[in-house]
C-alpha cells in the first residue's frame, strides 16, 4: 500500500471505526458482529485496497479491532469444512457472486447476505456473518438441491436457485 493510502486509512478511516467499535462495545473477532470492521470493509473496496492491506493498517494501529474477513476465503474455507471439492465450491462461489457480488451485507427485498437466502430462514442469526450465511445457504442447498452443483445449474436455467 502506498504511503498516502496508508495516511488517509489512519487518519480518516480508523479512528471513525474505533469509534464506532467503542460505542457499541462490541469486541467479536467475527467481523460480521462489528459496526467497526463492516465499515473498514466497505471503505477497502471503495478505495481500491485489498483485505490484506486494509487489516494491515488496522491491526498496526488498533490491534483491539478485528480483523476483515474476505468472503471469498469464507466461501472456500466452509466448503472445505463441509467435505466439498473443487466444482462444488466453485459453485457456490458462482452462486454468491450473483446474488450479492459477495457481499456480506448485501439486501434485496426480503433476501439478505452473500447468498441472499430469504428472511425467514435469517431469524435470529447474524445473517450477515459471511460464515453463517455460507453454512446455511450450504443447509438450503443441502435440502433443495443436494449439490451446490445442482444449484448452480438450476441458477442457469432459471436465474435464481
Amino acid at each position: 500500500m502506498n504511503s498516502s493510502k496508508r495516511a488517509l486509512v489512519f487518519a480518516l478511516i480508523a479512528p471513525l471505526a474505533l469509534a464506532v467499535v467503542l460505542s457499541t462495545g462490541v469486541t467479536s473477532a467475527s467481523a460480521a458482529e462489528n459496526p467497526g470492521a463492516t465499515a473498514f470493509r466497505r471503505i477497502a473496496k471503495a478505495d481500491g485496497l485489498s483485505i490484506a492491506e486494509i487489516n494491515a493498517v488496522i491491526q498496526a494501529a488498533y490491534p483491539e479491532i478485528p480483523l476483515v474477513v474476505d468472503p471469498v476465503e469464507v466461501i472456500k474455507q466452509v466448503a472445505a469444512e463441509n467435505g466439498y471439492g473443487e466444482a462444488d465450491t466453485n459453485a457456490l462461489l458462482t452462486i454468491a457472486y450473483r446474488e450479492s457480488r459477495y457481499n456480506p451485507d448485501s439486501r434485496s427485498g426480503k433476501y439478505l447476505g452473500m447468498f441472499q437466502l430469504d428472511q425467514s430462514m435469517c431469524e435470529g442469526a447474524v445473517w450477515n456473518d459471511p460464515r453463517w450465511n455460507t453454512q446455511r445457504a450450504i443447509e438450503y442447498v443441502i435440502d433443495r438441491y443436494g449439490t451446490p452443483t445442482e444449484a448452480l445449474l438450476h441458477s442457469n436455467q432459471f436465474n435464481w436457485y
